[in-house]
């Protein structure tokens, strides 16, 4: 969900790289 990143990615682009990651994953 690179949508969902792009947004978050303004306030904290680190936990939003994990969360994307741990997204894709699961």
């Amino acid at each position: 969900s690179f949508g969902g990143m792009k947004k978050r990615r303004e306030g904290m682009p680190i936990q939003t790289t994990v969360e994307e990651l741990i997204m894709s994953y699961s």
